[in-house]
């Protein structure tokens, strides 16, 4: 009662857990998107985009993915409700930590006529810019609390276009800073650590482009294979 729009949000961000949510059209679409393009060279993005969807459709990494929205509610919830999964809100400090924004599924980031972004919420989640103040991306990027996209679920619960255009804001939000001899910190310069509760699956890393780099190689020189072996066996012995 003492926050009426607290239940308007609890109603939307509890289609995230359904066919309806940002998270699951999000995927619907990736897969989409690949079968519309998996006969396109090079072959070796499009296996790398279907194994980081088969990783993101895992129960146990969707439902890690879900303590995003959770966290926020309960941090709207101003104690009454308590934050699963993630970094305790007494280790993290005070502010609400606004976990969905930099996450594509819920908004995505507009750059105004001063080559300042802001960040802009989708659809039925556009109530929450009504909840939270506007929020810079420079700004955002410096003092970015924890949240399970940005610190775990990013390169799982991004398509390959959302990922471009996130750079594309980064490096743009750079170059202005630099001209302006300003400082300009990257929002995932550094992991938050100290989230408890996720799933074994969330603390391994994604695979990337290079792992499947040695199968390309056989048709190039021999000498790459070598390389990538040799670039193996490094990896291998650093971990003992």
């Amino acid at each position: 009662n003492e926050k009426p729009e607290l239940t308007q949000i609890a109603t939307v961000l509890a289609q995230d857990a359904t066919r309806k949510g940002a998270l699951y059209t999000g995927l619907t679409q990736r897969l989409a998107d690949i079968k519309s393009t998996y006969l396109i060279p090079p072959y070796e993005e499009t296996l790398l985009n279907i194994d980081l969807l088969r990783d993101a459709v895992k129960p146990a990494l969707f439902s890690d993915a879900l303590t995003d929205p959770i966290n926020m509610l309960a941090d709207m919830s101003g104690g009454s409700l308590a934050r699963v999964g993630a970094i305790s809100k007494q280790a993290e400090g005070e502010g609400e930590g606004n976990q969905l924004v930099g996450n594509p599924n819920y908004g995505n980031w507009q750059t105004n006529s001063n080559g300042i972004s802001f960040w802009q919420w989708y659809g039925m989640y556009r109530i929450l810019g009504d909840v939270f103040d506007r929020v810079e991306y420079g700004s955002w990027s410096k003092r970015r609390k924890y949240s399970y996209y940005n610190d775990y679920g990013r390169a799982r619960y991004t398509s390959p276009k959302q990922m471009k255009a996130q750079t594309a804001v980064e490096t743009r939000t750079r170059q202005s800073y630099q001209r302006q001899g300003k400082q300009f910190t990257s929002p995932y310069a550094s992991k938050k650590s100290g989230a408890s509760g996720l799933s074994r699956s969330s603390y391994t890393p994604p695979k990337t482009r290079s792992s499947y780099s040695k199968s390309s190689s056989y048709s190039k020189s021999s000498g790459s294979v070598r390389d990538s072996s040799s670039r193996t066996s490094r990896g291998v012995s650093r971990g003992k």
